[in-house]
């Protein structure tokens, strides 16, 4: 169900107020209107919106004014331009300078709520970052993360149930989840919170240095061992120790790790001395441990001590409602860190990012987000580079036939990337062939051709409004 929010309409016509204010009270949203900007400002300070329409040519002010005047106020309600064909290129150059969007005149009302939708979504994400933001300061550093989305939460559920105990955790997903986010949360919730939260990435030492720097060495171990160095997991006493691709731990090292899970005890490399330490181990895989353990490349003994409670977390694929939360955290952190004053993605960026299945997760849409704005150049991320609503994956390529030329199979997955993408742009503006032209990028024209020749009807995406 779209999301209804709380509007102001602005505009010094009396009838076009009217009617607009009638159409979106018609959807279920609060509005407010006012004749004037001026006391628009004085509304927009004493109460929060979600988004705000102006109509451009105003006598007090116009719409550059009126947009500048709000962020100078820190009113930061999405701003939508309502203005005539001879304005669009001010209008224009307003959405560069931080508006949401514009409509042109006379409103095209199907149009009309859909922007209004979008910009509703946009703000109550923001008011649901910064809630959340609250929550992460009253639950000690459950810091990154974030999410709305059914998935993700009953991760948190079990995290919260699993991290005051002392068992195991096997922490389950493909690379760039964020596993080792989930850890720190799993610790950062405990009674050892005080204490270190130490990691190792099994993947990244070799199996020479792994041992030392896991278990510690005694002076004289090997060359190179000038002085005794206690290893990580003397660091950790007390605390958390967070085993990072654990799949990728050599078996001589298993036996040694299983000893300190059963025992709480071990050697450092070139010792005979036995070392106690009270740590709670959690570990961090994106492979099938079982197929590792049919294969005998991972101890099974091993295995069920660590797996005492197991913990998938969800690609991003599969929890895209939580990715407009995610990209604007992301957005907001980058550009404080490159000193930048972005403040919000434009809406195509984000339905683009919505179709996208994020090979990479959280981490790709992070560096994503980054590189976009590094090279951005005003207050919207217009930009992220190329998106395909749909890429190559073991199970596409499984439709694929191979026995066609190469040609005329790139040909056919062309045809299908393009059929699949106009498909999403007329779902996401729910059949309204005029504005996924606009925000596509492809002439209306061309659309219904293409619509044509694929058998998409526009009728079929809309829905009653």
């Amino acid at each position: 169900m779209p999301r209804t929010g709380r509007i102001l309409v602005i505009d010094d016509e009396p009838g076009a107020l009217k009617v607009t204010s009638t159409i979106l009270k018609s959807d279920g949203h609060d509005v407010d209107v006012s004749l004037s900007p001026v006391e628009a400002l004085r509304k927009m300070r004493e109460t929060e919106f979600d988004c705000v329409l102006v109509d451009f040519r105003m006598p007090e002010m116009d719409g550059l004014e009126f947009l500048a005047a709000a962020r100078e106020a820190k009113q930061m309600a999405p701003v939508i331009m309502l203005t005539a064909y001879a304005t669009v290129k001010m209008a224009v150059e307003a959405m560069k300078r931080g508006a949401h969007n514009y409509l042109t005149k006379p409103v095209d009302f199907d149009e009309l709520r859909i922007l209004v939708e979008q910009a509703v979504e946009r703000s109550q994400t923001q008011r649901e970052i910064e809630q959340l933001r609250r929550e992460v300061g009253e639950r000690h550093s459950m810091v990154r993360v974030i999410g709305r989305g059914r998935k993700i939460q009953e991760v948190l559920r079990l995290v919260e149930m699993v991290a005051d105990s002392d068992a195991s955790v096997l922490i389950m997903g493909e690379t760039g989840t964020g596993k080792g986010v989930v850890a720190r949360a799993v610790h950062a919730l405990s009674r050892r919170r005080e204490r270190p939260f130490v990691q190792v990435d099994c993947a990244a030492l070799p199996d020479t240095l792994l041992e030392s720097e896991l278990f510690g060495h005694e002076r004289g171990a090997f060359t190179g061992a000038v002085k005794a160095r206690e290893g990580r997991i003397e660091r950790a006493d007390g605390g958390t120790l967070f085993l990072d691709e654990i799949g990728n731990l050599p078996l001589e090292l298993q036996a040694k790790l299983l000893r300190v899970l059963q025992e709480s005890e071990f050697e450092r490399v070139g010792g005979d001395r036995t070392l106690r330490v009270d740590v709670r181990i959690l570990a961090a895989t994106n492979v099938q441990l079982e197929q590792a353990v049919s294969e005998k490349r991972f101890r099974e003994d091993l295995y069920y001590r660590l797996n005492v409670v197991p913990l998938r977390v969800p690609p991003l694929r599969e929890r895209t409602e939580d990715i407009p939360l995610l990209a604007q955290h992301f957005l907001e952190a980058c550009s404080k860190r490159n000193g930048k004053s972005i403040q919000s993605i434009a809406a195509p960026v984000m339905s683009a990012m919505m179709a996208y299945r994020w090979p990479g997760n959280v981490r790709e849409l992070e560096n994503m987000i980054e590189r976009a704005v590094i090279l951005a150049t005003g207050p919207v991320l217009d930009s992220v580079g190329e998106l395909a609503s749909e890429q190559a994956s073991p199970e596409n390529a499984a439709e694929w036939e191979y026995d066609l030329p190469l040609k005329r199979l790139e040909q056919k997955v062309l045809e299908r990337l393009e059929r699949d993408y106009i498909a999403e742009m007329l779902r996401r503006y729910h059949g309204n062939v005029g504005l996924a032209s606009r925000q596509s990028g492809i002439t209306r024209r061309s659309l219904y051709e293409k619509m044509k020749l694929y058998g998409l009807k526009k009728e079929e995406f809309k829905r009653l409004l």
